[in-house]
């Protein structure tokens, strides 16, 4: 008697999850977007800058074929006294405020930069903000929309990344 035997039911690898919410510089960014974990072990760049003590520019592309993510999350806060707190995710016009999402699989560009008709809320907590030891670390949760593509739940977002000049 043949005996066949059958493991494609089998799942070794781990289900996502995002990574946790730290403040020691480890280079870390993932979030839940529209219900998907995109998180730091697909990210194919990280940035994360603070200009003249008052500008931060923070973000990540992930990439993951095999789930269909090809996607990248940036924000730009321009503060004079940025430090630790909550910022406001809003569209103003004099930009000091923006967060972007780009789906390169859709080819939708969710940027006021790029696009007036961008629409977005939602807050940016920066937690920790060391200059001396180059560390930014903080949460995040966004819905952005644009016309002619669907909109962009963002939820549970969290960083933890190394600053750069």
């Amino acid at each position: 008697m043949l005996s066949v035997r059958c493991d494609f039911l089998k799942i070794d690898d781990p289900k996502p999850e995002l990574p946790p919410i730290i403040m020691t510089g480890e280079n870390t960014f993932g979030a839940i977007v529209n219900g998907k974990i995109s998180l730091n072990n697909d990210v194919i760049g990280l940035r994360a800058v603070n200009q003249n003590s008052s500008i931060l520019d923070i973000g990540a592309s992930f990439i993951d074929r095999s789930r269909g993510i090809d996607q990248s999350i940036f924000f730009v806060i321009r503060d004079d006294n940025l430090s630790v707190g909550q910022y406001e995710l809003m569209v103003y016009q004099d930009l000091s405020r923006v967060a972007s999402f780009r789906n390169f699989e859709s080819e939708c560009y969710y940027d006021y930069r790029l696009n007036e008709n961008t629409r977005y809320t939602g807050t940016l907590n920066i937690l920790k903000l060391d200059d001396v030891n180059r560390i930014v670390s903080g949460t995040f949760e966004f819905t952005i929309s644009v016309d002619g593509c669907p909109d962009v739940q963002v939820e549970q977002g969290r960083f933890d990344l190394k600053l750069i000049n």
